[in-house]
């Protein structure tokens, strides 16, 4: 468990280091046209070219940078919504939790990769408008433990006690039920976010990711024509998220355990 948890630290480490100091790390600008087509990695390019030439070490370590950005916003929005759903739900009761319960059942049912391309068809596939459609997509499953949560703690012993002494709801909720959730909520939502992280991958190597930024989905996705002939390609952004998704999930494991 110590093991899993110092992995996933470690490697959240890393990847916030690779994005915040992606210029200083980079040896080249990873928009521009540094060598020859497909060149396989050497010393001068440490994962070898993309097909016009740009630097793909550069391209990971600044798509380090576009995938973080994606997850911890989608992560904002989603503990936003999903706390404000979860918490009143849970809380009040009654019809209130009935309507919010099934809206989040709607979002829940329906695939998020699904809804995620209809959304992307519509409004577009700019970095913003793909963290605004992941995180509205995303808060059913974290919106309903957060419920679950809120409704075995609110019949404690010390949230009747606060009720009695005259806490007001809105103290309530904040002071006595909401730390005692956040445990919870956190190992939920590092295992979301890694799926995040897979999901907005899965979408660029269809197509529909940004193309003006470059991501580590936006990396596979542009290799897929060349899986045979040019390895380097696919194989260095695959291992970034593959790497990434494994930090979140052993972090988020960890912390289930731990309580």
């Amino acid at each position: 468990m110590l093991r899993r948890w110092h992995l996933g630290k470690s490697g959240i480490v890393v990847w916030i280091c690779l994005a915040l100091f992606a210029p200083w790390l980079s040896p080249f600008d990873p928009y521009l046209v540094v060598g020859d087509g497909l060149s396989a990695p050497s010393w001068n390019h440490f994962f070898g070219t993309d097909l016009i030439g740009r630097d793909l070490f550069s391209g990971v370590v600044y798509g380090a940078r576009t995938s973080a950005t994606i997850v911890i916003g989608t992560g904002l929005i989603v503990v936003f919504v999903a706390l404000t759903v979860g918490l009143v739900s849970g809380y009040r009761g009654g019809i209130i939790d009935d309507l919010l319960m099934r809206v989040a059942e709607i979002f829940q049912v329906v695939p998020r990769f699904f809804l995620a391309i209809v959304a992307i068809a519509y409004f577009g596939s700019g970095v913003e408008k793909l963290i605004i459609i992941l995180g509205l997509t995303s808060w059913s499953g974290l919106a309903r433990i957060v419920r679950a949560e809120t409704l075995s703690i609110r019949e404690s012993a010390f949230v009747e006690a606060a009720q009695l002494f005259g806490s007001r709801t809105f103290r309530t909720i904040f002071r006595e039920i909401l730390p005692n959730l956040v445990p919870t909520a956190i190992t939920y939502l590092t295992l979301l976010l890694s799926r995040v992280l897979l999901l907005e991958a899965s979408l660029a190597f269809i197509g529909l990711s940004d193309p003006d930024s470059i991501s580590w989905g936006y990396l596979a996705g542009s290799s897929q024509a060349y899986l045979r002939s040019a390895w380097w390609v696919a194989v260095f952004p695959g291992l970034a998220i593959m790497m990434a998704a494994l930090s979140l999930t052993s972090l988020g494991d960890s912390e289930g355990r731990r309580e």
